[in-house]
């Protein structure tokens, strides 16, 4: 078909004109349709082809031929794609005031029509999150107005519908599901959503039943701090940050103190360039055989304490940071009892004023 020929099935109709494909009696036929040109957007149509219309927003012309009989068309799924958006559905004027039309309706065809596709930001209306009755703990958006910590179905920007207790307004007042934290077993943010808190502290905090987080499409770019984040999540296995903006964020401390479950950790570039507190980040981490902190910024940072204390197996350790501002080194490898060779030849020291029990206890030493 033509450029956006998926987005529609002639369920054995029979239909030509528009972008191609041509006519007939087939099961499979596609309805023919053309994606418009007119936009300055470029879109990803369902063959891969890059179409524009609908003042950067897309749309599919339909081309009518044939009796009532064979005018019954089923929507098939999107196919186009907008950066930043959520599509929500087709209609059949441009501004979204027409028939309304999801995958799945039924369309009658029976004239020359145009289906407009319709888009939401991914930024649109409150930041909410919903821990469901299996467990997971789905962070998205709405423009409906909820009550907070009550329970029912909610729906958002994208039309899904989610069952379970909400919590509103996250981004501006953090964690308020403190009491059913250990009911959540894993936490994500919905498709093409995203959520942009300012405080991330003790999000996971006590989540001892958390066992795993896909932190994608969570904006950090104005957190100012992820203190606790992750501490005593004891059930959290891996945690990956490679993607979290870190730029903000002025302290770390005890981010995943007492994980004890945790085996691996990826950092993104530059990561906490701003953070003056490390204290506690890793320790107690009793499952971390390694850690590679090549990615971790030490231009800010004046507390290391306790960084690594009580990381009983832990063995090998890449701390390439100078650390010239630390003034606290107490206790940062103490009970590290398996460590046996440790490099921090690249530490600088001068500011220190404290580093007590620096590798007390690190028996293998």
């Amino acid at each position: 078909g033509g450029g956006a020929g998926g987005n529609y099935h002639d369920s054995g109709a029979r239909r030509g004109g528009g972008g191609g494909g041509g006519s007939g009696y087939a099961d499979s036929s596609v309805l023919t349709s053309t994606v418009v040109s007119g936009g300055n957007t470029s879109f990803v149509a369902p063959d891969g082809s890059t179409e524009t219309g609908h003042e950067g927003n897309g749309y599919v012309k339909i081309t009518y031929e044939g009796d009532a009989l064979s005018a019954r068309l089923i929507v098939k799924p999107n196919g186009f794609e907008k950066a930043d958006h959520v599509f929500t559905g087709w209609n059949t004027k441009a501004d979204g005031t027409g028939d309304a039309y999801q995958p799945g309706d039924v369309y009658w065809a029976l004239t020359d029509g145009i289906l407009y596709a319709q888009w939401v930001s991914s930024y649109a209306g409150d930041a909410v999150a919903v821990i469901q009755d299996n467990g997971e703990m789905v962070l998205f958006r709405t423009t409906n107005a909820y009550t907070n910590n009550t329970t029912g179905t909610f729906t958002d920007i994208a039309g899904n519908q989610w069952t379970g207790r909400i919590f509103t307004s996250i981004e501006s007042l953090g964690r308020r599901w403190d009491a059913y934290k250990t009911s959540i077993t894993k936490a994500y943010v919905a498709p093409d959503q995203y959520v942009a808190p300012v405080n991330c502290a003790n999000w996971f905090e006590g989540a001892t039943n958390l066992e795993s987080v896909d932190l994608n499409r969570l904006l950090t770019d104005t957190c100012t701090t992820m203190e606790g984040m992750f501490d005593g999540a004891t059930s959290i296995e891996e945690v990956d940050m490679s993607m979290l903006d870190t730029s903000m964020c002025t302290t770390s401390e005890n981010m995943l103190r007492g994980a004890t479950s945790l085996t691996d950790v990826t950092l993104a570039n530059d990561m906490f360039a701003a953070s003056t507190n490390m204290s506690s980040m890793f320790e107690g981490c009793t499952s971390l055989e390694t850690i590679d902190l090549s990615n971790l910024s030490s231009d800010a940072v004046t507390d290391v304490s306790a960084m690594f204390k009580g990381d009983t197996v832990l063995t090998n350790v890449t701390i390439p940071a100078t650390f010239e501002h630390v003034t606290d080194f107490s206790e940062m490898f103490s009970g590290c009892s398996n460590i046996v060779v440790l490099d921090i030849s690249s530490f600088d020291t001068g500011s220190a004023t404290n580093m007590a029990n620096m590798f007390n206890g690190d028996t293998s030493l």
